[in-house]
Formats: C-alpha cells, structure tokens, sequence
C-alpha cells in the first residue's frame, strides 16, 4: 500500500491553489496559521425553480443571468453556469445551511490566528444564519458591509425590486486579552460600510456565475490583512481572492473544488498582468 506523503507547512499550501473539498483540504492546514479568511460561500439558493425564466430577445430565447445585457455572450451558457455552480452545495434537498455553517465556522475558528478576520459573503435572504455559529465558535460581530452593484439585472417578471445589493459581514476573534485585529483605516470618504461597485462584464468575467469585483476584493484584503499576511479563500471560485492577494503582496491559500473553476484560477494567477 502506497504511504501517503505529509504536505509540510508552509511551503506545501503558502501560495498555492487546491482543488478539492474545503471541509476535507481545511484540515491538512495547522491551526492558528490564517491571518484572514475572505470567502464566498454558495447562496443556497434553489436555481433549479428559474429553469423557465427567460429573456425574449430578437436572435430568440437566452437565459439570463448574472451580467445583464452587457453580457448577452453568456446568456446562452447561463444556466449551465448557475447548475454547476449550485449542483453539489445549493439545491436545497442537499444543503443544510444551518449544518454547514456550523461546521464551517468550527474549522475557521481553528485556522484562524487570535488576531484574525473573517469577511464572508451572504445572500441578504439567509445571511443571518451565521451569526450564532460565529457566536458559538469563538467569533465577534463587527459590522455589516453592504455591496451595491451600480448596474443590476433587470427585474424580468416586474413582480418584485431589482436586486442591487449583497451582504458581506465581517467577523473579528473574540478574546478576553483584547488581542488587536487588522483594520486598516483609509480615509473617512473611503471607510463607509457602503461600497458601490458594478457586477462585472467584458474581459474580467471568467465564466463563474458568482465572481466578484477584483476591486471590491482588492479593497477588503487591503484593510483586513497586512503585506506578507496568510489569506485563505475556502470557496476559491475563479480565484479572484487570489489574484487580488497576489497583486497586493499577501500569501494566498485557495480552495475550489469544480475543477473547471480551479483551471481558471491556475490561469489567472498565472498571467503577467493579472485580471
């Protein structure tokens, strides 16, 4: 029988993208070893019950998704894009939210240093179901981020608002020495819990159904994390965590387990002028 060979921290994971399940890859990595956490966990949301809604146009009927009609390219691979994506994590006969996040914060409470940050994304539907497993795993609510998306997807069916919003909360380490977190103050213009940024189009969209804004990134690894501090993104995606880790001078430890995703971080992060 073949032994397995032990990856050695740090030069195995410092750096690196893997693809593989975050629950199993989480812990191959030592405790007390991540200086900041900044994910995107999947939305739970039921994709499967908008299979019908399209968008009529005069080249016929294309799906529409993330991107609007700036991406009208993608349409046709939309649905495609939003079952992948949703297939294992949120279709909600598989996907216990309130199980997942339990988990999930009692691994980010043993990787996280006692200086640590945790900036997670979450849909403004459920986004509250991570307070008490934060609150239970050692974790301190520090505020609320709003992302409004300056350019929406249309509302199709006019039977509700346009989505132009998502929620990103922002979890420091709860300790009785008062151990200081990271936060690197800007400016007070620039400090708003408010950030205005456009869902993405053209050249940086990378196929992934949920990719954000390599700026919007950009500016939460800059106030939460130092130059040479160990950024983990557990739900890589398209590697945009990444790419904004390696621009501004942070080790990186990305985490995806579609592999198609995972080939298009490899190539991002490749690149000389990263994107």
């Amino acid at each position: 029988m073949k032994k397995e060979r032990k990856l050695k921290y740090p030069d195995d994971f410092i750096n690196k993208i893997i693809c593989g399940d975050c629950l199993e890859e989480m812990k191959k990595l030592p405790a007390n070893s991540i200086d900041t956490i900044l994910t995107d966990p999947p939305y739970n949301i039921d994709i499967s019950k908008y299979k019908n809604l399209v968008l009529k146009t005069k080249k016929g009927q294309r799906v529409l998704h993330d991107g609007g009609e700036k991406n009208r390219k993608y349409w046709d691979k939309g649905k495609c894009f939003h079952y992948e994506e949703r297939f294992k994590w949120d279709k909600k006969e598989q996907f216990d939210i309130h199980k997942m996040s339990k988990i999930l914060f009692s691994e980010f409470d043993r990787l996280l240093k006692e200086t640590g940050t945790l900036i997670i994304f979450g849909a403004q539907e459920w986004a509250y179901h991570y307070y008490k497993p934060a609150i239970d795993n050692n974790f301190h609510f520090k505020s609320q981020i709003i992302w409004i998306k300056s350019n929406p997807i249309p509302q199709i069916r006019k039977k509700n608002y346009r989505s132009a919003h998502e929620n990103i909360i922002w979890f420091a380490r709860y300790n009785e020495k008062k151990v200081p977190f990271t936060f690197n103050f800007i400016t007070q213009q620039e400090m708003k819990n408010i950030f205005e940024y456009p869902i993405l189009g053209g050249n940086e969209r990378w196929q992934h159904p949920t990719q954000k804004p390599l700026e919007l990134i950009k500016k939460l690894v800059l106030i939460h994390s130092n130059k040479n501090d160990l950024v983990l993104d557990p739900f890589m995606g398209s590697g945009t965590t990444c790419v904004a880790c390696k621009e501004l001078n942070r080790k990186y430890i990305g985490i995806e387990i579609d592999k198609k995703y995972f080939n298009i971080a490899k190539k991002r992060l490749a690149q000389e002028i990263l994107l």
